[in-house]
């Protein structure tokens, strides 16, 4: 019986996103193919490296381990974290899953492995103007210290209907905008990578949607604030708003005893002076 590796990653969404892609280069490079235990099973699908286990949950995934490990399928497993010199990271979140799996080749972007049929879905109707994505809010269970200001995504969105065909993207309980179409809840997650393909920039805040979009190759302005910092978890070739406040980069998952000031600092401006320095650098 061939015995396989086995990692166990229940962290959120977009960090499956990236250990999905470190897996793919890892498995391309040497020829094998992982196991994975985590709750997000339709990020892994189609990665050719890659075989999910038929659960979502931590303990469905610990009692698959041990069965798996008693009958000897497995001859290795691990479960995976990015912590570092403690709960800030001191590196590149990619960098650091990379150095845990002994990858030398750290990959510049995240990569979703969608079917042809999904790829021609095109959850966007035809318009006359450019699509541009947007969110409203990140996640709110894990910490609220990411999340900027839906009155200010209003007022970017504002600015930009007029050039732009606005989408919102995100869950079915954040705080719509006033755009040209809504799929907060709308879309299935791998609809929403088919969806974020079809726009010429994003603008939004760190979480899934931002490494969604850099895995579908599409420019984005992130709003980092000061929880956490590009170079612990960004993109070069975005815009990122960072703002260096003295207790940033904080990773404080709790009440921010700071109230927020380092998201509060950025105005709408600031995002859409961005947004055009973004649009000069592609030029799309």
């Amino acid at each position: 019986m061939k015995q396989e590796k086995l990692y166990l990653y229940f962290h959120g969404i977009g960090d499956s996103l990236i250990f999905s892609t470190i897996l793919y280069y890892l498995g391309k490079k040497s020829g094998e193919k992982f196991l994975v235990g985590s709750p997000h099973p339709e990020i892994y699908k189609g990665n050719p490296y890659v075989r999910h286990l038929p659960v979502k949950t931590h303990r469905a995934a610990v009692l698959w381990r041990k069965i798996l490990k008693s009958v000897g399928y497995i001859n290795f497993y691990e479960y995976i974290n990015y912590t570092h010199e403690g709960d800030v990271p001191k590196k590149h979140i990619i960098n650091l899953l990379c150095e845990r799996v002994n990858l030398k080749d750290v990959p510049e972007r995240t990569k979703i492995f969608l079917t042809d049929k999904e790829k021609k879905n095109n959850p966007l109707p035809k318009s006359l103007k450019p699509w541009l994505g947007i969110q409203s809010t990140g996640n709110k269970v894990t910490t609220k210290n990411k999340n900027w200001s839906v009155e200010k995504f209003q007022d970017v969105a504002n600015n930009l209907k007029e050039k732009y065909s606005l989408v919102q993207f995100g869950s079915f309980d954040d705080p719509p905008l006033n755009v040209d179409l809504n799929l907060c809840g709308k879309v299935s997650i791998r609809e929403s990578f088919a969806a974020l393909a079809q726009c010429t920039y994003f603008i939004g805040q760190v979480g899934f949607l931002m490494h969604a979009a850099a895995s579908v190759k599409v420019p984005a302005v992130i709003i980092y604030g000061g929880f956490e910092a590009p170079w612990q978890s960004g993109y070069n070739y975005n815009i990122n708003l960072y703002n260096p406040v003295p207790c940033a980069p904080c990773w404080i998952w709790g009440d921010c005893p700071n109230s927020n000031v380092c998201m509060k600092e950025i105005s709408s401006d600031d995002v859409l002076e961005a947004f055009s320095k973004l649009e000069l650098k592609y030029n799309r």
